[in-house]
């Protein structure tokens, strides 16, 4: 079975404004670059035996002994 192709658009409009929610007319308004930035935050849920576990086997290896404890 194959699946169909997705395609997916967005739209948005960008409006400047003043500190009183004026549009600015864009003939008052020099030419310029506008930088977008998306931040996506992924949390990993993890397990707290996993952390510890991972931590004190970080530890144990960053923080070698003659014994070899």
């Amino acid at each position: 079975m194959s699946s169909p192709n997705i395609i997916s658009t967005i739209y948005f409009d960008i409006e400047i404004r003043d500190h009183k929610g004026h549009l600015f007319p864009r003939s008052a308004i020099a030419d310029f670059v506008m930088v977008l930035m998306f931040e996506v935050v992924d949390e990993i849920n993890e397990n707290i035996d996993d952390v510890v576990a991972y931590q004190a086997q970080a530890y144990r290896e960053g923080h070698p002994t003659s014994s070899g404890i």
